[in-house]
């Protein structure tokens, strides 16, 4: 197999606290001298360590020795590959869209902006990220840094991929990395209802006027399959497994391929969503594993009865409930 040079990166986390000692920095430059105001020496700044070597095809092999570090190298690595495919998607987790892009046809990014602050998807993913394990939150921090910190190398105006100069670019973080994670999981859910979500009006109020009112990121009958085979089936004598998912070739859904080692603790490689941390479908020495799509309905709609006379109140079984309102404001 032929080999690219191998580059290695070592970087400073892109954090807060590394923003405050800069300023404090620049703020001592600027002092009249006095002894008495002498700063106190600054605290090391953390750092991510990661080597990617590219292999015949364009593959990242990235190497570090600890869960921060392999996040890093991953963001890194894919945004060298498709950076404004992840930027878009955290613009659209964001309810920005309409900020950036305008209202968009039939208002459909105000309807979009609407329904994911509807979904709370970044009060979830506060919650997520706050749940993750220490190596999962450390790898999460680590990808968005990488992502950030090729951002920074290359510059706005000379990324690649249709966003160059683009006012919509921005450093992202990891909570906004975690709601774009569920956005992908509400992939055969919620998703489907964005629009109607954002069409329904309280009344005397006016609807978006969306249409279709239902989603359909995903082709009715689209499904994917694995084969797997037992050792005595196998030529090699271990088994052999085959992932044929059907998911689509570009946009958020196309995989990215990756291989990623901590020495003495991980050796996996397979591929990721565009833009996710770790490997989803992939293998190891021991084991490999696959996910399919299905073409079942993954959710269940339910009609609730409205109180007559009282369009904000609907039944639960016997009791009445009244709906909650909640308010939310974009920029168009």
């Amino acid at each position: 197999m032929g080999h690219t040079p191998v580059s290695s990166l070592l970087f400073t986390r892109a954090r807060p606290l590394a923003l405050a000692l800069s300023c404090c920095a620049a703020l001592v430059a600027c002092s009249d001298g006095n002894s008495n105001n002498k700063p106190s020496p600054p605290e090391p700044t953390p750092t991510y360590v990661a080597t990617i070597e590219r292999t015949q095809y364009g593959t990242a092999h990235i190497t570090a020795d600890s869960w921060g570090s392999l996040g890093f190298g991953q963001g890194y690595a894919f945004a060298q590959d498709r950076f404004c495919v992840l930027a878009d998607q955290i613009v659209k987790v964001n309810s920005q869209r309409a900020r950036y892009f305008g209202p968009g046809a039939n208002n459909s990014n105000i309807a979009s902006d609407f329904a994911y602050l509807g979904l709370a998807v970044k009060a979830n993913a506060s919650a997520a990220v706050a749940a993750l394990s220490a190596e999962g939150g450390a790898m999460l921090e680590g990808y968005a840094a990488g992502f950030n910190r090729y951002l920074r190398d290359t510059g706005v105006d000379k990324l690649v991929g249709g966003c160059a100069g683009a006012s919509w670019v921005q450093e992202i973080d990891a909570t906004s990395l975690m709601a774009y994670y569920l956005d992908v999981a509400m992939l055969a859910g919620s998703r489907n209802c964005l629009d109607a979500i954002a069409n329904a009006a309280p009344p005397g109020m006016a609807a978006l006027g969306i249409t279709p009112t239902f989603s359909k990121r995903l082709p009715k009958g689209a499904a994917s399959n694995g084969v797997a085979m037992g050792a005595d089936y196998a030529a090699n004598g271990r088994g052999l497994l085959l992932s044929n998912t059907h998911l689509p070739w570009e946009g958020e859904l196309k995989y990215h391929e990756v291989h990623l080692t901590i020495p003495g603790e991980l050796d996996v490689a397979g591929i990721s969503i565009s833009g996710a941390m770790g490997v989803q479908i992939g293998f190891n020495e021991s084991l490999a594993w696959t996910h399919t799509t299905s073409p079942s309905n993954q959710f269940v709609m339910y009609i609730l009865d409205l109180v007559p006379g009282d369009p904000t109140r609907y039944f639960f079984g016997d009791e009445e409930r009244p709906m909650e309102e909640q308010v939310f404001s974009i920029e168009v």
